[in-house]
């Protein structure tokens, strides 16, 4: 189980299953899901996002 200091304002699983983007109030995570983990792969400096979403492909995402 994973926890964070901030509750996650908005979070979109990609169509794989394996990553999780998760919008918080400092910043925009993209995460990797393992079995009993995740991990950061990448941080946008995003505050406050409330909405974000992958494609249908999951080739891209957008945040607002």
């Amino acid at each position: 189980c994973k926890y964070f200091s901030d509750p996650a304002l908005s979070v979109s699983l990609h169509p794989s299953g394996l990553i999780l983007l998760a919008g918080f109030a400092d910043k925009l995570r993209l995460l990797s899901l393992l079995v009993n983990d995740m991990r950061p792969m990448r941080e946008f400096q995003l505050r406050g996002c409330h909405e974000c979403s992958f494609s249908s492909g999951g080739q891209l995402f957008a945040a607002v």
